[in-house]
């Protein structure tokens, strides 16, 4: 049935499904036309309300479902979305194992149906800089990925789902596989091995984890994750590694990066193209520091050099320090990532474009390394010291 506009019906009208009903309030292509919670004094007037959310499944005026309700749910949920014959936009995680976000890809290609996942991190533009900087080369090949996550748990009591396993899939498959699917964004590999430990606070309480993936390209990401701190020393930090350099990025929500690095002046241009409107400071070779490294290539000091990286060979002239702010608060980031989503989404819907950028089957490996993560802990392997 052709609409104006592709009609979004949301099940679970939490916070989060707040937030994005108004980012998605303005966008030509979809609206909110409905939503289910058992609570449905939370529903907004001017939407079709609904306490069974297979209700809202049956209602024509929705042709996408979006799922913010807890992690446990998800599954089942876009299960029977998808054989509604409804596209399926799911908050993180889409399952809480591979076996059911495979089922849930199996399932939207015999319905020709889309389910995407809310990895918005992908729309934000210092991931996409991320991105462009390991596609180009430019600082060579990528070795290791830093992730660092001190997050508030005010809003977190002991006896939210977030703290149940059961619900949540514990601290890997809520919160880390966003960071996961980032790192798999960002650089084209394929894990092939992880290792997990988790602390509790408390029997059952996860709190504090620690994960290491390596990639068949021999890239390592480290990541740890502790929800414990007061929300004004909330930190995540991120750090990318390449074979020339290192960029450093603040905030869940990405806003700004640094970026140290030596390069040739053409490098330096392709970065700038990159990063527009950086802060750059350029600074001549240090030759002395260098010396280990650095082969003269014309035999002068002031001509480029080749310096020895990760096994390859790279020519080089300079040192750079660049960096990078986006102009906006957060929040104002964060809604233009989820409307980006939900446009990519409603654009391969009216053919307009190919796979949203965040389609399930893209997005596969993140579930994979965060469901054998929780595998590991659950089984705590390790040697007692």
């Amino acid at each position: 049935m052709q609409v104006d506009r592709l009609g979004i019906g949301i099940v679970g009208y939490g916070e989060f499904a707040e937030f994005c009903h108004e980012a998605w309030r303005d966008l030509k292509d979809v609206r909110v036309v409905a939503a289910s919670d058992l609570d449905t004094s939370r529903i907004p007037p001017g939407l079709k309300s609904y306490r069974d959310f297979r209700d809202m499944l049956r209602d024509d005026s929705v042709q996408i479902v979006s799922i913010g309700t807890p992690p446990a749910t998800h599954a089942s949920i876009a299960q029977q979305a998808l054989e509604a014959e409804k596209h399926v936009f799911v908050e993180k995680p889409p399952a809480l194992t591979l076996e059911e976000a495979e089922e849930l890809v199996g399932t939207a290609h015999r319905q020709k149906r889309v389910i995407a996942v809310d990895y918005m991190l992908r729309y934000n533009p210092l991931v996409c800089a991320l991105k462009s900087v390991a596609d180009s080369k430019v600082l060579g090949k990528l070795q290791h990925v830093s992730v660092a996550n001190y997050a508030y748990d005010g809003k977190l009591p002991p006896q939210h789902w977030f703290w149940d396993k059961s619900k949540s899939g514990g601290i890997l498959v809520e919160h880390a596989v966003h960071f996961f699917d980032m790192v798999n964004f960002v650089w084209k590999a394929r894990p092939e091995k992880i290792t997990a430990q988790a602390h509790c606070r408390q029997p059952g309480m996860e709190d504090k984890v620690q994960a290491t993936v390596r990639y068949d390209d021999g890239v390592i990401s480290t990541h740890y994750h502790h929800f414990f701190r007061p929300w004004w020393f909330e930190r995540q930090s991120f750090r990318f590694a390449f074979d020339l350099g290192e960029i450093d990025v603040e905030g869940w929500i990405p806003l700004a990066a640094t970026v140290r690095a030596i390069t040739t002046r053409e490098g330096l241009q392709q970065l700038a193209g990159i990063f527009p409107s950086a802060h750059i400071q350029e600074e001549p070779l240090d030759l002395e520091r260098l010396a280990a490294d650095v082969t003269y290539v014309h035999g002068a000091p002031t001509e480029s050099h080749s310096v020895t990286a990760g096994g390859s060979s790279y020519p080089v002239s300079l040192m750079v320090n660049l960096h990078f702010g986006i102009e906006k608060p957060k929040i104002e980031v964060y809604q233009d990532c989820v409307r980006a989503a939900m446009e990519d989404v409603a654009a391969h819907i009216r053919g307009r474009s190919g796979k949203p950028r965040i389609a399930l089957e893209t997005a596969l490996d993140s579930i994979r390394i965060a469901a054998a993560g929780a595998r590991l802990i659950q089984q705590d392997y390790g040697v007692d010291l």
